[in-house]
């Protein structure tokens, strides 16, 4: 199962950080709750924190993306369409979180639900940098 994310020419180091940089995109997404529940109950501070969280979190969707593309996976058509999909919904998430920031509650609304479709797509890349098959590819 784990050779399906092996490279296929043979770039191990670029493969490692994007299996790392996996790994830090599903912690700093599965954060990003914690941090907005304490601003939002608690103290209003740990909602700017969690804006700076987010705006972390893009430039790693980024080069997440980057390297699905470049590390030579064999499954790269499929770490780059789940990267692809996790950047425009960051970028969607990112947005809607400074226009719901600014007095918008209908796009409030919406912005937690995007939030949890974000963290299943960050566990999803993240098991696939793992070697995580389903059973259509198991067959």
């Amino acid at each position: 199962m784990a050779s399906d994310s092996r490279p296929a020419q043979g770039r191990p180091i670029l493969r490692q950080a994007f299996q790392w940089l996996s790994i830090l995109m599903f912690g700093m997404v599965t954060l990003q709750p914690v941090l907005a529940g304490r601003g939002w109950f608690q103290d209003r501070q740990f909602i700017d924190i969690h804006g700076y969280v987010a705006n972390a979190i893009f430039p790693i969707s980024l080069l997440l993306l980057g390297l699905a593309l470049f590390a030579g996976f064999r499954r790269r058509n499929l770490l780059a369409g789940w990267s692809f999909l996790l950047v425009v919904l960051v970028v969607s998430q990112i947005g809607m979180g400074y226009v719901a920031t600014a007095g918008n509650p209908d796009i409030a609304a919406l912005h937690i639900p995007l939030g949890v479709v974000v963290f299943g797509v960050s566990l999803m890349l993240m098991l696939l940098a793992y070697g995580f098959t389903t059973n259509r590819e198991n067959v």
